[in-house]
């Protein structure tokens, strides 16, 4: 017997049906449960302000998937950047290419430390503005 979605049991919970086998009623008591609970009020009542805090969270969590998709584009294109220019650097012009990454290699602790360092004021930069925007949404 195939396995009940979640659509089809809360649709057997709405038409008090139960023709479930014994791998189905967990789940169907489980959303009986759930749709108890919620059908009752809570005793001491929402708090105030309770549906803009729910909503200011979800515009944060939006808000917050939006920066996650921007910053791995940024990522992704910096990377695909610096693939590509060495790739042709590579091709066309061999010598400077390899005088370039000489250089590098010889540099690479102060490469390695103005790149973390410039990484590491961005991320505090963002962390200390996120920090300010949630305390002014509290």
């Amino acid at each position: 017997m195939k396995k009940l979605s979640d659509k089809e049991i809360q649709d057997l919970l709405e038409s008090k049906k139960q023709y479930l086998s014994d791998e189905d009623l967990d789940a169907y008591k489980t959303y009986q449960l759930l749709f108890d609970t919620l059908s009752q009020e809570p005793d001491e009542g929402l708090p105030i302000h309770f549906a803009e805090k729910v909503s200011r969270k979800a515009m944060r969590l939006g808000v917050q998937k939006q920066i996650r998709r921007y910053w791995l584009m940024v990522g992704s294109s910096i990377l695909f950047t610096l693939c590509i220019c060495a790739a042709s650097l590579f091709v066309y012009q061999l010598p400077s290419a390899i005088a370039i990454f000489k250089w590098v290699s010889e540099v690479r602790w102060i490469v390695l430390f103005s790149v973390s360092m410039f990484a590491l004021i961005q991320f505090a930069d963002y962390w200390l503005m996120d920090k300010k925007r949630l305390s002014q949404d509290s």
